[in-house]
């Protein structure tokens, strides 16, 4: 399926509503619009407020490494800060 578009606050281009890009958007927002601290968004990332990993690589059941894998924690953290970003430098620009 292809065909509704939407903008993406990561590029600022438009981007279909069926791709992994968007689905990767979209759970970036969740996660920072859901859980509002930083220390929640890595207990949820990571099992620690701090966002360290174990000593030992073994994460706490429930966490998106433990479950999905550093990487993918990894890269919602980066899409998370990259929307930070994208809204301070919108917010600055409209100021």
């Amino acid at each position: 399926m292809t065909g509704i578009k939407v903008r993406s606050e990561l590029s600022d281009e438009p981007v279909d509503i069926y791709s992994e890009a968007w689905r990767h958007e979209c759970e970036c927002r969740y996660v920072l619009d859901g859980l509002h601290s930083k220390e929640s968004r890595n207990r949820w990332l990571y099992g620690s407020p701090d966002g360290a990993q174990p000593a030992d690589g073994n994460f706490p059941r429930g966490c998106v490494a433990k479950i999905r894998g550093v990487e993918a924690a990894d890269r919602i953290k980066a899409g998370v800060l990259d929307i930070i970003q994208s809204r301070k430098t919108r917010a600055a620009a409209s100021s």
